[in-house]
C-alpha cells in the first residue's frame, strides 16, 4: 500500500482523499525519522492544493463534523466534510499529526 499510494501520489493521485493520506502517512514517516522536513512541507503543500478545507475539519472537535454531503466536487467544502467524517478517526490515531496539521494548516 505504501508503494502503491506513494507513486500515484507522486504522479499527482486523485484528489483529496489521496493527497491527505499520503500526507498523513508522511508525517509518520517524519515522525519516526525516515523522511525529511523538507519532503514533509511538500507533501502538504500538494495536500493543499488538493483542498484547502480540509485541515479545519480534522482539526476540529469530533463531534462537530458536518453531516456527509450528497454529492461533492474536487476541492470544495463538500469534499473535505467527506474525507474528514471518513478519515478524522485515522489522525486521531497518530499521536501529534492533527496538532501538526492545525499547526501548518494557514500556509497557503
Amino acid at each position: 500500500a505504501d508503494s502503491y499510494q506513494s507513486e500515484n501520489f507522486e504522479e499527482g493521485g486523485s484528489g483529496t482523499e489521496l493527497a491527505y493520506n499520503g500526507l498523513l502517512l508522511d508525517f509518520h514517516k517524519f515522525s519516526t525519522g525516515a523522511k525529511s522536513e523538507n519532503l514533509l512541507n511538500r507533501s502538504l503543500e500538494k495536500a493543499l492544493k488538493a483542498n484547502k478545507y480540509v485541515p479545519d475539519l480534522v482539526c476540529g472537535p469530533e463531534g462537530e463534523l458536518p453531516e456527509p454531503p450528497e454529492y461533492v466536487s474536487y476541492g470544495d467544502q463538500r469534499e473535505a466534510a467527506s474525507y474528514a467524517i471518513h478519515l478524522h478517526a485515522a489522525w486521531n490515531k497518530l499521536d501529534g499529526a492533527r496538532d501538526w496539521l492545525s499547526l501548518q494548516r494557514h500556509r497557503l
